[in-house]
């Protein structure tokens, strides 16, 4: 997905079904090594590694947040609060035999205030921890 696509749907979520609870998490997800990944296992279990991660992130997500892939190695996901179950600061995931690990900032938003998503986005990257 697109950015200009990911604001949009993120924004017409917050006057539907994100914005329900009045409040909505920012989770921002970096894979963290994933040039030593892609050198030492080549592109295409790189490739395979971003779609588990994609998946992972899909799943914390639910079915009303709104998931992308923002940069090379990095995924956005924006989720009502149902309620604050959600990883923040590290996780781990295995794909094929692999473990990946992930570093999780993660921000919340005021689904009143719309135009505030870019800000909680913000703090949601800032929010990264090291790995």
């Amino acid at each position: 997905m697109l950015r200009g696509e990911f604001y949009g749907r993120v924004l017409t979520g917050l006057r539907g079904d994100l914005g329900r609870t009045g409040r909505y998490a920012v989770l921002y997800v970096d894979v963290d090594d994933m040039k030593a990944v892609n050198d030492a296992h080549g592109h295409l279990v790189g490739d395979r590694v971003l779609l588990a991660v994609e998946a992972f992130v899909t799943t914390v997500a639910g079915t009303s947040g709104v998931v992308t892939h923002f940069t090379s190695d990095e995924f956005v996901a924006v989720f009502p609060l149902w309620d604050a179950d959600y990883p923040v600061g590290r996780a781990r995931i295995d794909c094929e035999g692999i473990p990946i690990s992930l570093s999780i900032g993660s921000a919340e938003g005021d689904a009143r205030y719309p135009d505030a998503f870019g800000a909680a986005l913000d703090r949601a990257r800032r929010s990264l921890t090291s790995p």
